[in-house]
């Protein structure tokens, strides 16, 4: 499974496993990983994931600063329109009010 043809010089990837007291899967699983990182294969890098993982987290605080002005905007245009308030709080959670 692990041990490709070695060539010249080169020991079977089961032998090198043993020799450090690893599983051979790990081994593998570094070498595929290699070969992403190398564009030897298709596949995920690290440096794409990471960006993934911050684009994400960017796009979930945009959301929330989206809501949190949706509600501002509720809340200040109570002194404009009563009846527009009702729309919005019925989009809000039990647990939050206008205090006015």
């Amino acid at each position: 499974m692990l041990s490709p043809s070695p060539g010249k010089h080169e020991a079977p990837l089961n032998q090198i496993a043993n020799d450090f007291g690893i599983p051979g899967s790990c081994v593998a699983n570094w070498l595929k990983k290699a070969d992403v990182e190398d564009g030897v294969k298709p596949g995920v890098t690290e440096k794409e994931s990471a960006e993934l993982r911050d684009a994400r987290k960017r796009i979930g605080l945009l959301e929330q600063e989206a809501e949190v002005m949706r509600r501002a905007v509720a809340y200040l245009s109570w002194d404009v329109n009563p009846k527009m308030m009702y729309r919005w709080s019925l989009n809000w959670p039990s647990t939050v009010s206008p205090s006015r």
